[in-house]
């Protein structure tokens, strides 16, 4: 409600109007940086409108069919979600859901948003190398030698550990050294598997080198699985090797000799 000098009182106090420049001086700090309670404010209208940006870019993705340009804009829109909600809890400020409102995006956009980010973290958790190594750390479709650049991987293979098979060992650990590869060698010195670790020293990709004595069930040869240890069966069905993979792997599979390019991509 308006004032008007000589009809109505001042709603504040000189008191009160001082606490309250006081206060938005005080403003919070968050992340390193200090907000005004109104610069706080406008921070918080920015969020909005930057979700607003990302649903209408997975609207818009989704209907030409650019689904890894829908796919960045909903990873993006979970990171600028859960950045609202903690900035808007450190300044004391509502949330107000509704300025970041899209016609057209609705409970299913959103949960397919984050059922999106949520497999690309767990995906990180895998896939995310040590910086020190100098490994990229960014999450890839497909567990295989394209994670790592020519010049890591080629690092890691002359630092692999050799494992001998023996009555004692019968197969390679499933943990080893963080980003590191092994190879296990039989009696008469033929490499019959390649493993390679990820970031977290869990195995992440074995390559075989033969087709175990069954074409049947590898009709490429020599194969690759790659693991997930969330399933029971954490090894995976066997995959054929990509172009990369032949060529950083060349010494143990080459192709026409241990390795047949396959007709079509199916697993056993």
């Amino acid at each position: 409600m308006p004032i008007l000098l000589g009809i109505n009182s001042p709603q504040y106090t000189e008191e009160q109007l001082q606490s309250f420049k006081e206060d938005n001086a005080k403003g919070i700090t968050y992340e390193g940086k200090h907000y005004t309670g109104y610069e706080a404010t406008q921070k918080q209208r920015q969020l909005e409108c930057a979700q607003r940006v990302q649903k209408n870019r997975i609207l818009v993705s989704r209907s030409t069919g650019d689904a890894l340009r829908e796919q960045t804009a909903q990873i993006r829109l979970q990171m600028l979600s859960q950045h609202y909600k903690a900035f808007s809890k450190a300044a004391g400020l509502p949330l107000q859901q509704e300025r970041a409102w899209v016609a057209g995006f609705g409970t299913k956009q959103a949960k397919e948003a984050r059922k999106t980010y949520q497999h690309i973290e767990r995906q990180k958790v895998v896939l995310s190398t040590a910086k020190k190594n100098g490994i990229i750390s960014l999450p890839n479709k497909s567990l295989n030698a394209d994670i790592y650049t020519e010049e890591q991987y080629r690092k890691m293979l002359s630092e692999r550990r050799v494992v001998h098979k023996s009555k004692d060992v019968r197969s390679l650990p499933q943990e080893g050294k963080e980003n590191s590869i092994s190879d296990f060698v039989l009696e008469d010195g033929t490499i019959d598997q390649r493993r390679v670790y990820g970031s977290d020293g869990k195995a992440i990709i074995d390559y075989d080198t033969s087709d175990h004595g069954r074409p049947k069930l590898h009709p490429t040869g020599a194969h690759k699985h790659m693991w997930n240890h969330k399933n029971k069966r954490s090894r995976g069905s066997w995959r054929p090797l990509t172009d990369k993979e032949l060529k950083l792997n060349s010494d143990i599979i080459r192709e026409g000799e241990n390795y047949h390019v396959p007709k079509t991509e199916e697993s056993d």
